[in-house]
């Protein structure tokens, strides 16, 4: 029987990148890697035709036809858009994104973890909150706007609120004070005196005890913890947590929370998600938000959850 071959679509940088590739050969899987910094230069190496049958792909002058795909790995295109509006780098960058995207119809048998598409769609954090509720989630009361008056109202109401991006942030391109969440109080009414033209996103505090990363691949949940409320920074963003003493540890997430995670990856038709919950004092579960492309490493390191195996199970399964 062939072995079953994997497409990793990613950056040499991506952290998890020889995770993957290693968890592949243990099952015995082959990994096939286009790196995506390169995709200017591979004119030689990357040759892909399209036919009624199957198209194909050359790689290090071996073909390989999209039938035979089984799976496809990627956290997104990969590929720095260029500044300016009329140069040739524009025009690279727009036919190889576009040529990308359309990879997501054109292996059809293969299982997408996840898709360009899909990846597109599901980061919407208003779409997010909107489905999670729908599915049985608590979710923070929150306001999204661009009136001062309609923000310090609502601080008002909640006495401390969360701030924080709407949009989806890189950490490449973005300050810490753009991209991390912080936490206001009544004496910060001031501050939405120059709320400027662009909505601002906020939240009531969500009390925390334990902050969860939960890990969804398919139907498989691998749930990690984070005593966040044992530090300042981490109360309010626990991206923060790498400046603490403290780690992630395996949490037993309850069977129903786990189903609703399960059902939201997959309504936002994701293969994979990353979720953000919370839990506070008296047990309950909130759902701040899904990472379409959250980072796992950490967790696997931290906890021995076999994440990157379970991905690889994933990609070279059959489809039904």
């Amino acid at each position: 029987m062939p072995r079953k071959k994997i497409l990793f679509i990613a950056p040499r940088s991506e952290p998890n990148l020889g995770r993957l590739l290693t968890a592949a050969q243990w099952c015995g899987a082959v990994g096939l890697y286009l790196d995506t910094n390169a995709l200017p230069a591979l004119t030689r190496s990357f040759d892909p035709e399209i036919r009624n049958d199957s198209g194909y792909i050359v790689l290090n002058n071996d073909r390989h036809y999209s039938n035979d795909i089984s799976g496809v790995w990627t956290r997104g295109l990969g590929i720095s858009r260029p500044l300016g509006l009329a140069s040739r780098e524009n025009l690279v960058y727009a036919e190889w994104s576009t040529y990308l995207i359309a990879l997501s119809t054109w292996t059809k048998r293969a299982v997408w973890a996840n898709d360009f598409l899909a990846l597109m769609t599901s980061a919407n954090k208003i779409n997010q909150l909107e489905l999670s509720a729908s599915i049985g989630f608590r979710i923070p009361r929150t306001l999204i706007t661009s009136c001062a008056t309609e923000a310090r109202k609502f601080l008002d109401e909640e006495g401390e609120i969360i701030i924080k991006r709407l949009s989806p942030g890189n950490p490449s391109d973005n300050a810490d004070r753009l991209l991390f969440a912080h936490q206001m109080n009544r004496a910060d009414a001031w501050k939405f005196d120059s709320i400027g033209p662009s909505p601002v996103f906020l939240q009531a505090v969500a009390k925390k005890e334990i902050e969860l990363r939960t890990i969804v691949i398919g139907d498989r949940v691998f749930s990690a913890g984070f005593a966040a409320s044992q530090h300042k920074a981490t109360s309010v963003d626990t991206r923060h947590w790498s400046s603490t003493n403290d780690s992630y540890f395996r949490f037993e997430l309850d069977p129903l929370s786990a189903s609703r995670a399960i059902a939201l990856t997959r309504a936002l038709g994701l293969t994979y998600g990353a979720l953000d919950l919370v839990i506070n004092e008296d047990g309950l579960v909130t759902f701040l938000e899904l990472n379409n492309a959250g980072q796992w490493g950490w967790i696997e390191a931290a906890t021995g959850y076999p994440i990157s195996q379970t991905i690889i199970e994933e990609l070279t399964r059959e489809r039904c």
